[in-house]
């Protein structure tokens, strides 16, 4: 994999002859999206994490259905878990989702708003 970086995004893109061969090119953005950054932390994409986060092996929050509900309509829960703060990964079903902040006992949705109308439907055991 090859990054690059454009103010405050890193893209993501599979290495391979062509990158050598168009960097002569004016490009405006390349590959996906994979972290950004805010104020002084670096922070993966919701993208990157739904492709990659089958990978992590800490920082898992698996969450129930229920649990995924009441996130999504609320954007935050109370959350008992022995996880330090900081940016997990949600899971449902060993399927990540997105990120999500744990500060205090509260957890808090990373996930875009665009992206939930999907996870209602799974959380209510439908197809998108």
């Amino acid at each position: 994999m090859a990054f690059f970086r454009r103010k405050d995004a890193w893209r993501m893109i599979r290495r391979s002859d062509h990158l050598q061969r168009s960097a002569g090119y004016k490009v405006c953005a390349v590959g996906m999206k994979a972290f950004h950054e805010i104020n002084a932390y670096i922070k993966p994409t919701t993208r990157l994490i739904q492709l990659m986060g089958q990978l992590a092996t800490r920082g898992r929050l698996e969450l129930d259905e229920s649990d995924l509900s009441r996130l999504v309509e609320a954007r935050e829960i109370q959350m008992e878990c022995e996880m330090d703060d900081g940016y997990v990964i949600l899971v449902l079903r060993d399927r990540p989702l997105g990120l999500g902040l744990l500060l205090k006992g509260r957890l808090l949705s990373q996930i875009p708003k665009k992206e939930t109308r999907f996870f209602e439907k799974k959380a209510q055991g439908t197809r998108p």
